[in-house]
């Protein structure tokens, strides 16, 4: 790989390709961005270089110079190693910087590339002798997803047809101590962490010789298992296992699919988070409402000026949960395009520190003038207000936005 580096510094000008994204009606340039990260990005090939690399791995390593590394570490460099799902019998999970993926039906191992105006992708089966390298100088995410398609549906076309993998009958008495709700225990984002929770908690069960998982916020797949001791599995339309149920060190049952890992929890761990969330999440969307009619309330009954400030603040509170989720989402497009983030960090932080002292405000107030409510209906309803606005001041700060 001639042209290859892992240069961090230089501002790239003349050496690298231009990458760019789409802003309203034109192409922006995205400007050179190197990736300070160990191990994990910061590799700067050409064409021709992916090219060499092709021909390396679909020669077993052998190159026109000589081997390049023995067989046993190129076999070493596609083995899974520390994840549990590896020792549990999985292997097309992650191994050296190098990923499993099934395409067409076949093993392919590799990686995909992103980073500011760049998308890019390095696949190959050397068991087929087939592989492929692309990359994309705009952040073109559809284009990207149609010609990786579009490739490997050309490379794979002449090949022979993949047999399905053999299926087996669930046992019920192996699988039943996996049987429950299970939440994501490794989310892959920081401060989204708890969103991705809640979306990856379902419930696994036994139905029809196989495993049934109902996603709490999704749909309900069908997994099969592939080997005749092991609890490997498959979703019924793939043809290689990418799921285990096993046990942690501490003998907790687990579920595993690839780098995903799933811990048991209770049915009330598994609805109570979920049905917090929404609650909290429409409670504050009321107090728009709330806010507007004690707006108009105010100037008919002639109320003391604090208590609309009362009333007013969890309106206030909201306003300010709504700019942290507009100027959040604002924030990951911008990140994921590589586009400037000043703006909208301002913002996000502004909505947040704005929300915190806004919420604890109106709890203070609220206990303070808890004796100026006549009305009981109004203090339960400001009560669970509190609550939540309490909530996600908790998932906030428990999910590191503070």
């Amino acid at each position: 790989m001639r042209n290859a580096n892992l240069a961090l510094g230089g501002d790239g000008q003349g050496a690298y390709a231009s990458g760019y994204v789409w802003e309203g009606n034109h192409f922006q340039l995205v400007p050179h961005q190197p990736q300070f990260a160990a191990a994990y990005g910061s590799l700067n090939a050409s064409a021709d270089d992916f090219t060499s690399a092709l021909r390396a791995y679909l020669g077993d390593w052998q190159t026109d110079s000589g081997r390049f590394l023995s067989r046993d570490w190129l076999l070493r460099s596609e083995t899974p190693h520390t994840y549990l799902a590896a020792k549990a019998g999985l292997t097309g999970t992650y191994a050296y910087g190098n990923e499993g993926y099934e395409l067409e039906g076949r093993q392919f191992r590799g990686h995909r590339g992103a980073i500011g105006g760049f998308l890019s992708a390095f696949l190959y089966n050397r068991k087929d002798g087939v592989g492929y390298s692309f990359c994309i100088n705009t952040h073109n995410e559809s284009f990207y997803r149609f010609a990786d398609a579009r490739i490997r549906a050309f490379l794979t076309k002449t090949l022979s047809k993949v047999e399905t993998k053999m299926t087996y009958p669930v046992s019920e008495a192996a699988t039943k101590p996996f049987v429950g709700y299970y939440r994501l225990n490794n989310p892959g984002q920081l401060y989204t962490g708890f969103l991705e929770r809640l979306q990856n908690t379902f419930r696994l069960d036994t139905a029809d010789g196989g495993i049934r998982v109902g996603l709490l916020l999704g749909p309900v797949m069908q997994w099969q298992q592939t080997d005749s001791k092991r609890l490997l599995l498959k979703n019924a339309w793939m043809k290689w296992p990418h799921v285990a149920l096993t046990f942690d060190e501490g003998g907790a049952p687990v579920v595993l699919d690839g780098g995903l890992f799933f811990e048991k929890i209770s049915v009330y761990e598994a609805w109570l988070s979920l049905i917090a969330l929404i609650a909290s999440f429409l409670l504050l969307m009321s107090s728009v409402v709330f806010g507007l009619i004690s707006s108009i309330l105010y100037f008919k009954r002639k109320w003391p000026l604090p208590l609309l400030i009362l009333r007013l603040m969890p309106t206030l509170c909201t306003i300010c949960f709504l700019l942290i989720l507009s100027s959040g989402m604002q924030l990951l497009e911008l990140m994921r395009t590589a586009s400037p983030t000043e703006n909208a960090f301002a913002i996000w932080n502004m909505g947040k520190w704005a929300y915190l002292l806004t919420g604890l405000s109106f709890i203070v107030l609220l206990a303070a003038k808890w004796k100026w409510l006549c009305s009981h209906v109004l203090k339960a309803y400001l009560s669970v207000l509190a609550l939540g606005i309490l909530y996600f001041g908790v998932v906030f700060i428990v999910n590191n936005w503070y």
